[in-house]
């Protein structure tokens, strides 16, 4: 069976599963079942394809996630359905007495998936959790034995480990929502597992503190948006200068983000979008792209993902539109950035960050 990482990469270094993801698929090879299971955090489908016989809801945060989970079912001649996914705050569509999750970086994205089985299963419900052993934390026994009061881990293999979990408590249901400090007088929420949990991350402080608006700008999009803390910046300056406000565009793969930045605001101007390439977004349609663009995936660096972020954005922008950029000194994406536009300068640097602005 076949497994590739979607969107194809070059970095020959990246795959599409590792050791935990193996470990998994043969303890429930071995198990031999074929009880209905949730299978959680599932990047790119390799649990999914596998494991096909336990009919699986896969429970996604990502778009991304979605499209490489689907592209490689159908890879695999396997039968797809919309009803086969759930996002991480609903229901599932029936109560399951197995789930398999590959444990995420975020202890607290972990919490509220083992939240989301809890409400969703069966009282003799089994967990299995994987991961490499290389990223353990003792916060993911804890955690799980907030919610089970059977919490076991297997011997290591491949340097990866499982966590079986059964006993299900009955808990009270958690909130799951951060407040995040953006400054002494505003916070802003957003569900547990979106990027930057207790306070403004440092790079998008900095470009918040490097930017300025024209008048002219009115179609405007925050791109990877996160809680929506820099719309809402940008929405506040124009009202601070008594200018038409903007149509603010907020586009982010994850669907945590994009419903934490629905938590921070409303308006006939505020537009959100669950997008993993702009695909919802009319080219040539942008004044002004702005963006902290991620170059992380849970333990894996890979800024291909801000470079196809970069190649996407001239085209939604308009002729004479611009990018502004932040990213981190050590990235170096001023080559690639001005081969692709027409203009590049740097606005603001310093020993860690740099704020660039492109125009079409």
């Amino acid at each position: 069976m076949k497994t590739n990482r979607f969107p194809f990469t070059k970095n020959k270094s990246l795959q599409a599963w590792n050791a935990a993801d193996e470990l998994i698929v043969s303890y429930h090879k071995e198990k031999d079942n074929n009880l209905q299971a949730a299978i959680i955090n599932d990047r790119f489908g390799y649990l999914s394809c596998h494991l096909n016989n336990l009919k699986p809801i896969c429970i996604i945060d990502f778009k991304s996630q979605k499209l490489a989970i689907e592209y490689n079912l159908k890879e695999n001649d396997f039968i797809i359905s919309e009803d086969d996914f759930v996002n991480p705050l609903s229901a599932f569509p029936n109560k399951v007495k197995q789930a398999i999750i590959k444990i995420p970086k975020s202890m607290e994205l972990y919490s509220l998936y083992l939240e989301q089985i809890c409400e969703n299963s069966d009282d003799d419900i089994e967990v299995t959790a994987g991961f490499m052993t290389k990223y353990f934390n003792k916060q993911m026994i804890e955690i799980a034995k907030e919610y089970f009061e059977e919490v076991e881990q297997s011997k290591a293999k491949k340097k990866a480990r499982l966590i079986f979990m059964k006993g299900k408590k009955a808990i009270t249901k958690h909130e799951l929502i951060n407040k995040v400090k953006i400054n002494e007088k505003l916070y802003l929420k957003q569900y547990y597992g979106v990027f930057a949990s207790s306070k403004i991350d440092v790079a998008t402080r900095y470009l918040l503190e490097n930017i300025h608006v024209n008048k002219a700008e009115l179609q405007i999009m925050d791109l990877a948006s996160g809680n929506g803390v820099i719309a809402n910046h940008i929405n506040e300056l124009y009202k601070s200068k008594n200018w038409e406000l903007p149509q603010l565009h907020l586009v982010d793969d994850s669907f945590l983000a994009i419903e934490s930045s629905k938590l921070n605001f409303e308006g006939d101007n505020i537009h959100f979008y669950q997008d993993a390439n702009m695909e919802s977004i009319s080219e040539e349609s942008m004044d002004m792209i702005i963006s902290n663009p991620p170059f992380h995936f849970e333990h894996e660096e890979n800024t291909e993902i801000s470079l196809n972020l970069f190649r996407k954005s001239i085209l939604v922008l308009k002729t004479g539109g611009r990018m502004i950029v932040v990213y981190n000194r050590h990235l170096n994406y001023i080559p690639f950035l001005k081969s692709i536009f027409s203009n590049t300068k740097i606005v603001a640097e310093s020993n860690r960050f740099v704020v660039v602005e492109c125009w079409k």
